[in-house]
């Protein structure tokens, strides 16, 4: 069983169009609704109640996947009683909310949909939210017999639980823009490099235009990573995003002495040394949720790389990973076990969420393991230190 509440939108446009099409494309159902208002025509009109009561909350939208494994033997009976025991546990007891069954993919699985506000308008604390639903979890695990963390196919789980990419006529550009830019800056990184790395694994792209004052143009990407959209800037979103950007990417160099590098370095040196070619390195790195890019100079040398570990939700440059250097990945390309492969010696696009399945795909269904890589060069260690 695994659990997963997406980032919050300051509208419930997304999460709810998300869900909706679903059902009017035949994928997904409304399995169950909670507190409906009755004198209101259903969950849509009474959400639309309590949106319009919200005056301030810029995290109002509540999504949930809850993704049970095949050998839980959840009935769907069972999966609504286990969503109203987390939805109690999280505050949301007394709020409206409905779960959506989604057959659009092999494994069948649940989304829940509410409100962050209750019906004065008043925020639902959101504090340790993520911890609260793992210690639930564990709790509500042994009185409906499954196993935390685990499913049928961990990296399907881990596509379908992320902030959407952008799609191409797919809802509102300006709303799905606002959205992606808002989900990114949940991200820690420092640098506008970073910033449009970021973006573009979700299919935005950036451009800095320098005037008084300095302003953000973002466009939407195609698959092929190629812009498919008029420019949005400031006036078609709701925010200003240079002011969001310069006081996030502040607030996260201030944060030195960075810990969780240590798994991601692991992960990355043990990849590095088992690829083939640098399209298979990206590969075996995507099957672990992580995005790199790798620059080139004008001569074709290697002289940039970068990662974007989306479990800890972290942008990294290769220089803060321990025990892995560019010469490392100049070796590989030159005198390694690249050479000659497919290593695409131009500069690279930025590779989305989008070719993720494509990237599995070429290793046959890809493969989960960083913990065991992490384990076991750990247990080396140790061995080595005795």
């Amino acid at each position: 069983m695994v659990v997963k509440i997406m980032a919050s939108s300051p509208t419930m446009k997304s999460a709810l169009e998300y869900n909706e099409k679903k059902v009017s494309n035949g994928e997904a159902e409304v399995i169950h609704t909670a507190n409906v208002d009755p004198d209101l025509d259903g969950f849509l009109e009474t959400i639309k109640r309590y949106e319009r009561r919200n005056f301030s909350s810029k995290e109002l939208s509540f999504h949930m996947s809850v993704n049970p494994s095949q050998t839980d033997g959840l009935s769907e009976e069972k999966v609504k009683e286990l969503v109203a025991d987390i939805m109690e546990g999280l505050g949301f007891a007394n709020q409206p909310y409905a779960v959506y069954r989604h057959d659009d993919i092999e494994r069948r699985h649940y989304h829940v949909v509410s409100i962050r506000t209750d019906s004065n308008g008043r925020k639902i604390p959101s504090r340790q939210e993520n911890r609260r639903c793992l210690l639930l979890q564990e709790t509500l695990s042994m009185k409906y017999g499954f196993i935390v963390g685990c499913t049928t196919n961990e990296q399907l789980d881990r596509v379908q639980t992320h902030q959407a990419r952008f799609s191409p006529g797919k809802a509102d550009t300006a709303v799905q823009i606002d959205s992606i830019v808002r989900y990114c800056c949940t991200y820690r990184f420092t640098s506008y490099t970073q910033f449009r790395f970021l973006l573009g694994t979700y299919g935005v792209s950036v451009t800095e235009v320098s005037s008084l004052p300095q302003r953000f143009v973002f466009r939407g990407l195609d698959e092929k990573g190629k812009a498919c959209t008029v420019p949005i800037s400031r006036k078609d979103i709701s925010f200003d995003p240079v002011k969001m950007f310069q006081a996030h990417s502040k607030e996260c160099s201030r944060t030195k002495g960075y810990h969780g590098t240590g798994e991601l370095s692991e992960v990355c040196s043990q990849c590095l040394k088992e690829s083939t070619s640098q399209k298979h390195f990206r590969a075996m790195l995507a099957a672990e949720n992580v995005d790199v890019k790798i620059m080139r100079n004008n001569d074709g040398i290697i002289s940039r790389v970068m990662f974007i570990d989306h479990e800890t939700k972290n942008v990294h440059n290769l220089s803060e990973l321990k025990d892995l250097s560019l010469a490392d990945f100049r070796n590989a390309e030159t005198q390694g076990q690249w050479q000659g492969q497919n290593n695409d010696a131009k500069q690279e696009p930025l590779a989305g969420m989008a070719t993720l399945a494509d990237l599995l795909s070429s290793l046959g269904g890809g493969r989960s393991m960083s913990r065991d890589i992490y384990a076991r060069t750990k247990k080396k260690s140790k061995g080595m230190k005795m």
